[in-house]
């Protein structure tokens, strides 16, 4: 079987028949259409505005922005932050809604349904990548330095969050060459809002090419297609290869007719904006599944 695989669900329950320690090594992303693929808000904000100009790229966009977050943070927030600590500096942008190379996702399958199909108006999907793989990886191909299966998990954290700044340090200044990878990273504070989502980040490392590319090198395979698999076989696999899955990307993808069976039975789990949204804007977001 092919490392990168995208299957269908027929029923909600589906999820349930899934070996329950089969999904440990992943983290998830719910999306509402199901033939987006995987990129950051910044790529998706070049793209509509097609800011791809002689005076504008990437990162130059990426450091104008930070550049100005930085500067009026004060402002509106009396928590200081070290001011050279980019991927920080980059999830409090990505809470606020800037646009920045940072992916959001989560622990929980179950919230990343919600977000795939609670604005959904066509067949959504839920996509598993593997972090233990790009842990692993990242260990071998840039020798950080922690202990395969014997450092914590706040620890590799720690060492992922240097390796990012060191990475972003060095592409704000000239002649770098960027290394081709993605790095899975939580911030060493939470926001309430990230803590009630379980929520963590994908970083792509090289601005030059898409997510999905650094995805690919992460990996160490050449950019393709997912490879289709019925339902029933990816719960064979799951049953025989639970604690040592060798899958990469999972792509489920979920009809638009089972949108109104899933949010009933999320908002039986608890699992609901007024839960995953602190404040009054959870409460809002809610009133939706309350006349479900």
């Amino acid at each position: 079987m092919d490392t990168y695989v995208e299957t269908t669900i027929k029923r909600w329950d589906d999820i349930f028949r899934l070996e329950r320690s089969f999904f440990s090594p992943f983290v998830f992303r719910g999306q509402q259409d199901s033939l987006w693929d995987l990129t950051s808000s910044i790529e998706r904000i070049r793209a509509k505005y097609k800011l791809h100009t002689y005076y504008s790229n990437y990162t130059t966009d990426e450091k104008w922005m930070l550049f100005e977050f930085t500067r009026k943070y004060h402002l509106y927030s009396q928590h200081n932050l070290n001011y050279d600590d980019y991927f920080e500096w980059f999830a409090i942008m990505q809470h606020y809604g800037a646009p920045t190379r940072l992916l959001d996702f989560t622990e929980s399958i179950f919230i990343a349904s919600y977000f795939a199909v609670i604005d959904s108006v066509t067949d959504s999907s839920i996509w598993a990548i593997n972090r233990h793989t790009l842990r692993d990886n990242l260990l071998d191909d840039y020798k950080l330095p922690y202990v395969r299966r014997n450092s914590l998990k706040d620890e590799i954290n720690t060492f992922h969050i240097d390796f990012a700044n060191n990475h972003l340090l060095r592409a704000f200044s000239d002649d770098f060459e960027y290394p081709s990878t993605v790095i899975p990273l939580e911030p060493k504070l939470y926001s309430e809002r990230l803590s009630r989502q379980q929520g963590m980040f994908l970083m792509p490392t090289n601005p030059d090419i898409s997510f999905r590319k650094n995805l690919d090198k992460a990996f160490r395979k050449d950019f393709g297609t997912l490879m289709k698999i019925s339902f029933e076989e990816l719960i064979k696999v799951s049953n025989e290869d639970s604690f040592n899955t060798k899958l990469e990307i999972i792509k489920i993808n979920i009809p638009v007719k089972l949108s109104h069976d899933i949010i009933s039975n999320l908002k039986g789990m608890n699992i609901t904006a007024e839960i995953l949204f602190p404040g009054l804007e959870g409460l809002a977001k809610s009133l939706i599944q309350t006349q479900i």
